[in-house]
C-alpha cells in the first residue's frame, strides 16, 4: 500500500474534527493539507505518517542521546524551517487517536528489542490494535494505551512546564538512561533513603558527592490508574528496577524491601502493583 498521502491524512482529520464540532477555516485547512500540522487550543498537533497501514512516529533523538524532554519537530517542504509540536494525531477511518509527546517518550523508553538501533532513528513504526485501542512498537510485544481524541480528553492533559522540558540535564548508567520529573514528595522520599534503591539497596554514584535514584509511584499517576502523589504510594528505586516496575514486570514483597520507619508505605499500593503484574502476565500468555 505504501505511504499515506498528505491529502488523505488531512482529509481524515477534517472528517473527525467536524464530527466533534471542530471546524477549520480556509487558512487552517490549507496548512493542514500542506504540512499535516494543525493548532487545537494551546497545542500544535502533527498528523503521523503511515506506511502499509502502520503509523510512523517522528521522535526527538535527543530524548535518548541527551536525556532531554524537548519537543519533537518536523520540517515540511511548505515551511521555511522545522516546526515543533506537542500532540501526535493518529487517524483511522473510524477512530482518531492522540498522544502527548511526553507520553510517547515514556513508551519509547520501554522499547524491548534493538534499543541501540532504534534510539538512533528519528522515525519509529508502530502497530495498532484498534479493537483494544492500543499500540506496540513494530516487532515488539508490549502494548501501550491510545487515547481517543476529543476536546474534553485534550483538556485532561496535565500541565507541562516548558522551562523544565528544555533543560539539558544529563544522567547516565550502563544500561538505562532516563530523566524523571520529580514532585516535591518524590524528592523527599529519595532524600529519606539517601538515594538508595529500596529493592536492591544499591545506589548510583555520579561523582564524589552526588548520587542518583528515581522515585516510582506504585499506582501510577494519571491515565487509567490515577494514583495519588503521596509518600504512601512512592518508593525510591534504581533505574533498572524502575523500568521493571513501570512495565509491571516485578512483584513486590513488603517484608523484603528496605522501609524507613518514617515511611508509611501503603500495602494497598503494593497490592495494586502486584495485581497489575499478574494481569500483564495473563495478557502476554494469551497472546
Amino acid at each position: 500500500m505504501g505511504s499515506m498521502s498528505l491529502t488523505k491524512r488531512a482529509s481524515l482529520i477534517i472528517k473527525h474534527f467536524e464530527k466533534l464540532g471542530i471546524y477549520l477555516n480556509e487558512e487552517e485547512e490549507k496548512k493542514l493539507k500542506d504540512t499535516c500540522l494543525v493548532n487545537v487550543g494551546e497545542y500544535t498537533c502533527w498528523v503521523v505518517n503511515f506506511f502499509n497501514n502502520n503509523p510512523k512516529f517522528c521522535v526527538n533523538k535527543n530524548w535518548f542521546q541527551a536525556d532531554s524532554r524537548q519537543k519533537p519537530s518536523i520540517n515540511p517542504r511548505a515551511l521555511d524551517g522545522p516546526s515543533n509540536f506537542e500532540i501526535y494525531l493518529i487517524p483511522f477511518e473510524e477512530k482518531l487517536y492522540f498522544l502527548h509527546y511526553i507520553e510517547l517518550r515514556e513508551y519509547a523508553f520501554k522499547l524491548e528489542k534493538n534499543r541501540d538501533d532504534w534510539f538512533n532513528e528519528t522515525w519509529w513504526t508502530a502497530e495498532i490494535n484498534s479493537e483494544t485501542d492500543e499500540f506496540k512498537w513494530f516487532g515488539n510485544e508490549k502494548y501501550f494505551p491510545l487515547k481517543l481524541f476529543s476536546l474534553e480528553n485534550l483538556r485532561k492533559l496535565p500541565d507541562v512546564d516548558d522551562k523544565e522540558l528544555t533543560e539539558d540535564k544529563k544522567y547516565s548508567s550502563s544500561t538505562v538512561v532516563r530523566r524523571i520529573r520529580d514532585t516535591k514528595v518524590s524528592k523527599e522520599i529519595k532524600v529519606m533513603y539517601n538515594y538508595t534503591c529500596q529493592i536492591c539497596q544499591e545506589s548510583l554514584k555520579l561523582d564524589d558527592v552526588n548520587y542518583y535514584a528515581e522515585a516510582h509511584h506504585l499506582k501510577p499517576l494519571g491515565g487509567e490508574h490515577e494514583g495519588p502523589d503521596v509518600k504512601e504510594n512512592i518508593i525510591c528505586v534504581c533505574p533498572n528496577h524502575h523500568v521493571l516496575l513501570d512495565n509491571f514486570a516485578l512483584p513486590l514483597d513488603l517484608e523484603k524491601m528496605d522501609v524507613h520507619p518514617d515511611h508509611n508505605l501503603s500495602l494497598e499500593f503494593i497490592n495494586y502493583n502486584n495485581k497489575k503484574v499478574q494481569e500483564t502476565k495473563r495478557v502476554k500468555s494469551d497472546r
